[in-house]
């Protein structure tokens, strides 16, 4: 009866298991969440008997860090998917003060396919998070599609971050 080296047998696994789960070291950590309902038609002309539709822009910040922070998870989630010809994508990306969303820097190792399967939850932490996940005081975080977001609609996003401030709250 070796019950001792079974007991170190599971202990040794769930050491394992704490280790390689990022969110288990980020317990004061915090959620942020943000959605992409789908085009909006902002204006419509009609001259000449041709209608012309303007739409919003879908490439918008939506968090601005108030102390250094880390993002440990991402999830993304949508209710239509894409469906032009082209790639149709979602990247996160990290924009410094007075940066626009087309030159920020991707969080992310590679972008969300967002003519995956509808309803379908799709996760990323660790290794497909890139190194630039950090963020410093007033950097912001946000949503940059690429291709035809025209079927595109019901995204949301949940992201988990972690303070860096090492115990000092704000």
């Amino acid at each position: 009866m070796d019950n001792t080296n079974e007991q170190e047998k599971q202990i040794k696994e769930l050491e394992e298991r704490a280790n390689n789960y990022a969110l288990l070291d980020a317990k004061d950590g915090f959620f942020i969440t943000t959605a992409y309902p789908g085009q909006i038609i902002s204006d419509y002309v009609v001259e000449g008997g041709v209608t012309t539709k303007t739409l919003l822009a879908a490439d918008l910040p939506f968090f601005i860090a108030r102390q250094p922070c880390e993002v440990l998870w991402v999830a993304e989630s949508h209710i239509v998917a894409g469906t032009d010809a082209g790639s149709v994508t979602m990247d996160i990306v990290k924009l410094t003060s007075g940066q626009a969303v087309a030159s920020g820097v991707s969080i992310l190792t590679a972008e969300f396919d967002m003519k995956s399967t509808a309803n379908t939850p799709v996760q990323k932490q660790g290794k497909d998070l890139a190194n630039t996940r950090q963020l410093k005081n007033g950097e912001r975080l946000a949503l940059d599609f690429t291709g035809k977001l025209t079927a595109l609609a019901g995204v949301q996003v949940t992201l988990y971050l972690k303070n860096l401030a090492r115990g000092h709250y704000k």
